[in-house]
């Protein structure tokens, strides 16, 4: 699981909203981009639903035409990259305790 309570999720939702605020520049139509409350209606947020709907989100429509910000967020070294969303997807826990660190 990812989340055990609606709380812990709707403060890791502002958490991502001001990281994708904070790359505004790599996004188009930001105001559509941000993540609502009930993104996830599920009471416990398992990490297949971040994997599968949060994070597809993100790669196909906030960051579909520069995955630059997600490479950054992810790793320190920006050798690393993300060809795939496949790539991304694998990287769950890492994308939780990052967008959680950040802010």
């Amino acid at each position: 699981m990812a989340f055990e309570n609606r709380n812990d999720w709707i403060e890791f939702v502002g958490k991502l909203n001001a990281f994708i605020k904070s790359n505004h520049k790599s996004i188009r139509g930001i105001e559509d981009k941000q993540i609502g409350h009930f993104f996830i209606t599920d009471e416990v947020i398992q990490k297949s639903s971040i994997q599968n709907k949060l994070m597809f989100f993100l790669w196909d429509s906030v960051f579909n035409r520069d995955k630059k910000p997600l490479v950054k967020l992810l790793f320190d070294d920006q050798e690393e990259t993300l060809i795939t969303f496949g790539d991304f997807s694998k990287q769950v826990d890492l994308f939780i305790d990052k967008i959680n660190g950040h802010v």
